[in-house]
């Protein structure tokens, strides 16, 4: 990379901060049916230790103990954990808050993960349809999805799931804000 380039980058980040480009889905959950049975278990996850190991400590964050308002579910090929989905309520997002408004009977995916050797085999779009049924029997109306705009992979997961596109969303923290700024552009 160029020193202008750099430079141009490095002053970008001074004024606008950290930042996200974000593609919004959603999924009404009125009626949701029980998923079909497939070559995989699917479950709720209900321990951090289910979690450690599985997959990479970056996840190992999202504990399932030690947050209200945050449930996870699981997908296990035989005695592995192939692939993990976290939802998050209003109660869940205390400390920092969604990055979408939500309602009391809306609920957001905040992480979806399959491990690289379990990729291609259906197994999010079914874990998805699992959490979405879950959900549903909790309550909840409407799911939300915020995927990283490069995330190629997890928008063929949510595409073959039948997620809705609703938005694109760019989120700023200039000149280093706590609190972002978000623009917003609605499908139409």
């Amino acid at each position: 990379m160029s020193r202008p380039v750099a430079c141009l980058r490095h002053a970008a980040r001074l004024l606008l901060g950290e930042y996200g480009l974000w593609h919004i889905r959603a999924k009404d959950l009125a009626g949701y049916p029980p998923p079909r049975p497939g070559a995989f278990r699917l479950g709720r996850i209900t321990s951090d230790a289910e979690l450690a190991g599985a997959f990479s400590p970056d996840l190992w964050h999202y504990s399932v103990e030690r947050t209200p308002g945050r449930l996870a579910f699981g997908a296990w090929v035989d005695d592995d954990l192939a692939s993990l989905a976290f939802f998050m309520t209003n109660e869940g997002f205390k400390d920092e808050g969604p990055i979408w408004a939500m309602r009391d009977d809306e609920a957001e995916i905040a992480q979806l993960a399959t491990r690289p050797e379990y990729r291609g085999r259906g197994i999010a779009p079914a874990l998805l349809d699992y959490g979405c049924h879950e959900m549903s029997r909790r309550g909840f109306s409407r799911l939300i999805a915020k995927i990283w705009i490069g995330n190629r992979a997890s928008m063929r997961a949510f595409d073959k799931a039948g997620w809705a596109y609703v938005a694109f969303m760019v989120v700023l923290h200039p000149f280093q804000s706590k609190r972002p700024l978000r623009i917003v552009r609605k499908r139409r």
